[in-house]
């Protein structure tokens, strides 16, 4: 991993953090904006983890994103590659 994987990764941080907390935050009243919010923090986890690479990302996200368990972020991971899936989930929750 360089500096400049690193810096990537970083700079995801915010990102993740933010639709973690709105996903979290609306899932009690807006299925489908949860869902939203937890493909877009899955999504930014995927590029996260291509920058540090998969053998670093595990000891990254402890260290960077402690308040996402291991199990939330593979699933916002797992949401955000079956993102076609995860369309027709949310126009069914938009029904």
């Amino acid at each position: 991993m360089t500096a400049t994987d690193l810096s990537k990764a970083m700079s995801l941080v915010p990102e993740i953090k933010a639709a973690h907390e709105e996903a979290e935050k609306c899932q009690r009243t807006s299925h489908s904006r949860a869902l939203e919010c937890a493909i877009k923090a899955g999504a930014a986890l995927i590029l996260a983890k291509e920058a540090v690479g998969h053998g670093a990302f595990s000891i990254w996200r402890q260290q960077n994103l402690p308040h996402i368990p291991t199990s939330t972020a593979t699933l916002y991971m797992r949401l955000a590659s079956t993102k076609s899936g995860s369309r027709k989930l949310l126009t069914v929750l938009a029904i």
